[in-house]
C-alpha cells in the first residue's frame, strides 16, 4: 500500500515538475518571473503531436487553454477557450494550422451570450448567426438582422446582416484613433468606406494596410542574418532557435521601438536592436481606415548558429 502511495505521489511530482512556467507583461511580451508580470504561462505534456498550454491571470484564474502544433507556441490548432478575470467564460474560437476556422462565440461578463457564428474558410470572413443585447434581447436571428458592437469607450461599429454577412451602410467610431467612417458592403465584401480623423477626409477600399518592409520580411530577415551570429554555446545555454522581432512603424513609415522578444541577455538584445535599427530598407505605410496610422507588427525569425 505504501509502495503504491509513494508511486502515485513520485508520478504527480514529476508531472508537475515537467511544467514550465512562463512569465508575461501586459502586452503579452515575455519576462522573468522575478519581474512584474501581468500574466503567466504554463506549458503541458505534449499530447497527440501537440503542444497545450494554459494561460492564467497573476491571480491564479485561468485566462485561456489551447494547444499549439509547434513547439515554439506560434501556430494555434483546435478549440482555445478564453476566460474573464472574474472565471466566467470569455470566448471561443477554433483555430486550424493558426487560421481562425469553424465556430466561435463570444459571452458578456455577465454570463450572457454575445454573438456567435462560423469561419467558412481559414481566415476568411465570419459568418454571424445570431446576436445578443447585453439584456438578453436578440438582434440577430440565423444571420439576418441588425447587429452593434459598442466598447466601453465609447467606440462603435454597427450596420446591416444578410445571411451572416455585412451588407449596406455600415458606420463606427474608433475612439483611440478618433476615426469615424462609413463604408459599404455587399456581401460582406467592402466595397469602398470614407474616415474622418480631426477633419481630414480619407477614401478607402481596404481596412488595414500592414506595415511590413517594401522588399518582404525575407529582406530584413536576410540583412539581421548577414549582420549578426549566435556562437552556439551561447545558444544552446540561453535562447531557442526562433524568436520574434516586435518593432514600430510610424505614420511616415519609419522604425521604431524594435524589441526581440525571449531573449533575456541584455548585451545580446542591444547588439540585435542596434542592428534592426540600422536596416536601409523601406516599410509601407501603416493605414488603418485609410489613416496613417502607428502600429505595431512582430516578425517571426530563426537565428544564424556560428
Amino acid at each position: 500500500m505504501k509502495r503504491t502511495f509513494l508511486l502515485a505521489f513520485l508520478f504527480l511530482f514529476l508531472s508537475f515538475s515537467a511544467q514550465e512556467k512562463i512569465c508575461y507583461n501586459e502586452n503579452w511580451i515575455e519576462v522573468k518571473c522575478s519581474a512584474e508580470y501581468t500574466f503567466y504561462r504554463i506549458l503541458q505534456q505534449n499530447k497527440n503531436g501537440l503542444y497545450p498550454v494554459k494561460d492564467y491571470y497573476k491571480n491564479g484564474v485561468l485566462q485561456m487553454e489551447g494547444a499549439y502544433s509547434d513547439k515554439n507556441y506560434r501556430y494555434k490548432e483546435g478549440e482555445f477557450v478564453y476566460y474573464y478575470e472574474n472565471g466566467k467564460l470569455s470566448s471561443v474560437e477554433n483555430y486550424s494550422n493558426n487560421a481562425l476556422l469553424g465556430y466561435f462565440k463570444k459571452m458578456y461578463p455577465n454570463g450572457q451570450k454575445n454573438y456567435e457564428g462560423t469561419y467558412l474558410e481559414p481566415d476568411g470572413p465570419g459568418l454571424y448567426w445570431n446576436y445578443w443585447l447585453e439584456d438578453g434581447t436578440q438582434k440577430v436571428t440565423n444571420g439576418n438582422g441588425y447587429y452593434e458592437k459598442k466598447s466601453d469607450d465609447g467606440s462603435f461599429s454597427e450596420g446591416n446582416l444578410k445571411q451572416g454577412k455585412a451588407d449596406g451602410l455600415w458606420k463606427g467610431y474608433m475612439k483611440e484613433r478618433n476615426i469615424r467612417y462609413e463604408e459599404v458592403y455587399e456581401n460582406d465584401e467592402l466595397l469602398h468606406g470614407k474616415s474622418v480623423q480631426d477633419g481630414k477626409t480619407y477614401m478607402y477600399n481596404v481596412i488595414e494596410e500592414f506595415p511590413h518592409p517594401v522588399k518582404g520580411d525575407d529582406d530584413l530577415r536576410n540583412y539581421i542574418s548577414e549582420k549578426f551570429r549566435f556562437p552556439g554555446k551561447v545558444l544552446r545555454k540561453d535562447y531557442s532557435a526562433s524568436f520574434i522581432i516586435a518593432l514600430t512603424i510610424d505614420e511616415k513609415g519609419q522604425l521604431s521601438n524594435v524589441e526581440p522578444e525571449n531573449i533575456v541577455d541584455e548585451k545580446v538584445k542591444t547588439r540585435l536592436i542596434d542592428i534592426i535599427k540600422k536596416y536601409p530598407g523601406k516599410f509601407k505605410i501603416p493605414k488603418i481606415r485609410g489613416v496613417p496610422s502607428k502600429q505595431r507588427i512582430r516578425i517571426p525569425f530563426t537565428l544564424i548558429v556560428d
